[in-house]
């Protein structure tokens, strides 16, 4: 590609930086609270918290929940993005 980055070489290098350790934690727990009160949150900022869940979240349940979340928000918001694939294993 003409020095353009693909998204997954952007995804990579953003799994690849180093962020102190209580990093991760303080954005998963920001995402659960988020998804934790749906009602009071715009639907854009549900989606992102569900692929932070996704891609953060080591318990297979949650991770699923939030997908299923985002697939629900997905049909309903306009220009939403599609859900996450992956995440933690």
């Amino acid at each position: 590609m003409n020095g353009a980055k693909t998204l997954a070489e952007v995804a990579v290098e953003g799994t690849m930086q180093s962020h102190p350790p209580e990093w991760h934690e303080d954005r998963l727990a920001e995402a659960r609270g988020i998804v934790a009160d749906v009602a009071h949150h715009p639907d854009t900022l549900v989606l992102l918290a569900c692929r932070v869940i996704c891609a953060h979240s080591l318990d297979p349940l949650e991770r699923v929940e939030a997908l299923g979340l985002m697939k629900l928000l997905a049909t309903t918001t306009p220009n939403a993005s599609s859900p996450c694939v992956g995440g933690a294993s």
